[in-house]
């Protein structure tokens, strides 16, 4: 398996949408650490719990991500370069509509 092992990022994991789906996915696939990003704190965690009952032995860890927020980027960023792990695959979900340019 190309997943088994490694260590994915995945934004915009709202519970029921495409990149919670995606997640469930990978986490059949035994990655050594899922870990999940998206604006609201606790549905990220409530996407975190569903996917550790259904795979118990896959790591996960959440992050807080607004991308329509430069200072919420950086402060995600920067969070994500303390961590010990390299991310090997990073999954873009996310996305942000009708900004201003």
């Amino acid at each position: 398996s190309y997943i088994a092992g490694k260590t994915i990022l995945v934004t915009g994991v709202t519970p029921g949408g495409l990149g919670a789906h995606f997640a469930q996915v990978v986490a059949a696939h035994q990655p050594k650490l899922l870990i999940l990003a998206g604006r609201s704190g606790p549905k990220v965690a409530e996407t975190a719990r569903a996917l550790e009952a259904a795979y118990p032995g896959v790591a996960t860890r959440t992050l807080e991500l607004d991308l329509g927020s430069q200072a919420q980027i950086r402060k995600a960023a920067a969070e994500v370069l303390s961590w010990p792990e390299p991310i090997d695959v990073l999954v873009n979900n996310a996305g942000i509509m009708a900004t201003p340019y």
